[in-house]
């Protein structure tokens, strides 16, 4: 049976690392203006922008799975497509795992309590 869990959390792994490499890459193709824009106009960007697109960029590729984007630097906190993006990390739950290296959710809250 370890060999079968084995190939079936590796594909659920590998179908979680696609969705994770589509929302990055709509957070990158959605920053990608403000880098053209610092480069004609001769304004540095921020190193706080700078380090969440390289981070952006090791997605997945990082050590371990990742257990949520990286934080939006201030200067995109109002930006609502980011801020929905970055909020559904959840949506790679959809694919489950036996051996799943995401921490659990944490148990609903029963009304009353």
């Amino acid at each position: 049976w370890d060999s079968e869990i084995s190939t079936y959390d590796t594909r659920q792994q590998n179908k979680r690392y696609d969705v994770l490499r589509v929302n990055r890459n709509k957070m990158l193709e959605s920053t990608d203006w403000l880098v053209i824009k610092s480069q004609e106009s001769n304004v540095a960007l921020s190193t706080e922008f700078k380090t969440w697109r390289q981070e952006l960029r090791e997605l997945p590729n990082s050590v371990g799975f990742p257990t949520a984007y990286p934080t939006l630097p201030s200067s995109l906190e109002s930006d609502s497509q980011l801020q929905e993006l970055t909020s559904n990390f959840d949506e790679v739950r959809f694919f489950q795992m036996v051996n799943d290296p995401l921490p659990p959710l944490p148990e609903p809250e029963s009304p009353g309590e």
